[in-house]
This record gives structure tokens, C-alpha cells and sequence, in this order.
């Protein structure tokens, strides 16, 4: 029997869902999270560091800023994914191409639902799942409150 490889991962998230905890069991299971890894003051958050950079790259050629957590702009998931075809996409293939060599490879990273248009005709489908975590509005509310966000 020949072992088949699993698919890689994106974990779609708005932030405070536990998708840290849930990117570290996959990764404890083998999947590749990057080279370098954001750490919060207490925790891992199994973010590439790479995806996070070119994530906050797309925002800023878009115009639009960090406060994504806190303030709804309706346009800018449009005007980011209005980069593709216009945006060098070197620097985006050279971080699929590191993330294929790596495979399995998982994605988690709070920005990702803003831009996965823009990486949408750069990915291979056929190799990935998607896992949607969200959270009921009342309790990210609270984290947020206690984060002082």
C-alpha cells in the first residue's frame, strides 16, 4: 500500500477562535508552518512569518490598514484581490514554492480572509483544505474586552 501525503491546510479565521491551538496539533502531526513562526508574548501562533509579510504588503498597496479587527472597510477585500494581475507575483510564488517543498504546509494567519482572493489564482486547490473557524460574536466580544482591543 503506497502512503499518499495528506492535503495542505488553510484555516481561515477572524482571530480569537483558537486556530493557534488547532494550527499546533496539525503541526505537532507534521504539517510544515514556516520557516519562522510569530510567537505572541505566551504562545506560538504557528503564522508563517513570510505569509505575514506579504499579507500586510497586499493591505498596504491597497490602502488599507491594521485596524482590520476592529473596523469593517466593505471595499477592501475587493481592492485587495483587485492586486492580482497587477502585482508582481514573484515574491508570492516564491513563498508557495518554499510552502510545496515543505508539504504538508499549513496557513493560519488572521489576515488570510482578506486576502485569499488575491492568492486565489495562485494556489493549487486540488492539494488544499479549508477549514473555516469562526466564533459566536458575544464571546469574541469579550476577548476583545479583555485584550483591551
Amino acid at each position: 500500500m503506497v502512503a499518499t501525503r495528506p492535503d495542505n491546510v488553510i484555516i481561515l479565521t477572524g482571530g480569537l477562535s483558537g486556530s493557534s491551538a488547532l494550527a499546533g496539533l496539525l503541526a505537532a502531526a507534521g504539517f510544515w508552518s514556516g520557516e519562522n513562526t510569530f510567537r505572541k508574548r505566551d504562545y506560538n501562533t504557528y503564522e508563517n512569518s513570510e505569509l505575514i509579510r506579504l499579507n500586510r504588503q497586499l493591505m498596504q498597496r491597497a490602502d488599507v490598514g491594521e485596524e482590520y479587527t476592529m473596523r469593517f472597510l466593505p471595499d477592501a477585500i475587493d481592492r485587495i484581490a483587485a492586486l492580482a494581475g497587477v502585482e508582481d507575483p514573484a515574491e508570492y510564488r516564491a513563498l508557495l514554492t518554499e510552502c510545496d517543498a515543505h508539504s504538508p504546509w499549513i496557513w493560519k494567519e488572521p489576515r488570510l480572509w482578506l486576502t485569499i482572493r488575491f492568492w486565489n489564482g495562485l494556489l493549487d486547490w486540488s492539494r488544499i483544505r479549508v477549514l473555516l473557524l469562526r466564533r459566536d460574536h458575544v464571546q469574541a466580544w469579550v476577548s476583545m474586552t479583555q485584550r483591551r482591543q
